[in-house]
């Protein structure tokens, strides 16, 4: 049976038996021309981070020095909705523009080595995955409902994944959950509030649980424990688990304020972190759901957040402002 928590939302200091304050923003990175949009560290020893914004440019940053790096016009005019690196200076962007690119940088410059056409209607943003040796991106397609599988070898679409029924509206989010059973496992969540799971390679949908009346706006999802979260438009985050490949609602948490635009859980598979319309980003116990900190800085909605290889929690809003956090262990 679900089992719904209602935390203090309004706490301002951890729920931890000392009571600790959450602490300031280590630093803060200005300079972006307009609202952040989304965030990629790099982990691979480069330290850098990557910021898309809502005006298509892409800025790289130098987190010792906590200046711009460089800067390019990834999607004039539209919003970053997603970046990833690969491969030896390879990158990865999509765009409201309804195009995802392959760049690749040579003699300090970023040149495009494919393009691909996708959905200009959602935000939901590409993930990149790879099985036995090969890249895939899984894309949100132009048809409604559907997620379309590219090879990055082959730059086609190898897979199309579409319900039999169209009732489930847009594709608002994507996760890969990883291999079950020689089995490698998307997860999609929808217009309508259903959560999918799919089988990719055979092109199976495995279950679908119905976790909001409205959009799934935001997930992340553990393949350490087989649990996810999602948010959306109102004030419920809403976790479940994977097993045998069925979907089981777990647990849901309340807080004061509707809306949310990104959870990621920290590589230790130990800490949630939401950001929220209202301006706040919180911090959750990816175990027990234990409300951990509210953390206030942003005078507009935190759209992102991503996490450096040493845990420093990152943070983009709409005020053009990227936060930096120590976040305890």
């Amino acid at each position: 049976m679900e089992e719904i928590i209602r935390p203090n939302p309004d706490c301002k200091g951890m729920t931890s038996s000392n009571s600790r304050q959450p602490p300031d923003p280590l630093f803060i990175l200005r300079g972006s021309r307009s609202a952040i949009t989304c965030l990629h560290y790099q982990n691979t020893g480069s330290g850098r981070l990557f910021s898309g914004c809502q005006e298509g440019e892409v800025y790289i940053w130098d987190l010792k020095t906590r200046r711009i790096k460089e800067m390019f016009d990834a999607h004039t005019k539209s919003s970053v909705l997603w970046i990833k690196s690969f491969e030896c200076n390879k990158l990865i962007t999509q765009g409201r523009d309804g195009f995802i690119k392959i760049w690749h940088n040579k003699n300090s410059k970023w040149n495009i080595l494919e393009m691909y056409k996708c959905s200009s209607l959602v935000f939901c943003s590409s993930i990149l995955f790879a099985h036995e040796g090969i890249n895939y991106i899984a894309i949100p397609s132009n048809t409604a409902s559907k997620v379309d599988i590219i090879s990055v070898d082959s730059s086609q679409v190898v897979i199309s994944l579409q319900p039999m029924e169209s009732k489930q509206g847009m594709c608002m989010c994507l996760k890969y959950a990883g291999t079950s059973n020689n089995k490698q496992l998307l997860l999609i969540g929808y217009e309508s509030g259903e959560l999918q799971l799919w089988n990719i390679f055979s092109k199976t949908l495995m279950d679908q649980l119905s976790i909001f009346p409205e959009s799934i706006m935001c997930m992340d999802f553990s393949e350490k424990y087989l649990k996810g979260m999602c948010g959306s438009v109102g004030n419920k985050l809403v976790t479940f688990k994977v097993a045998d490949d069925k979907l089981i609602m777990d647990k849901t948490v309340e807080v004061v304020n509707e809306g949310f635009n990104n959870i990621t859980i920290r590589g230790d598979d130990k800490l949630i972190v939401t950001c929220g319309w209202d301006k706040s980003i919180r911090l959750f116990s990816l175990k027990s759901l234990k409300p951990l900190a509210v953390l206030k800085y942003h005078k507009e909605s935190v759209q992102c957040c991503t996490f450096t290889s040493d845990n420093i929690l990152i943070c983009g809003s709409k005020d053009k402002l990227i936060s930096l956090w120590e976040i305890y262990s």
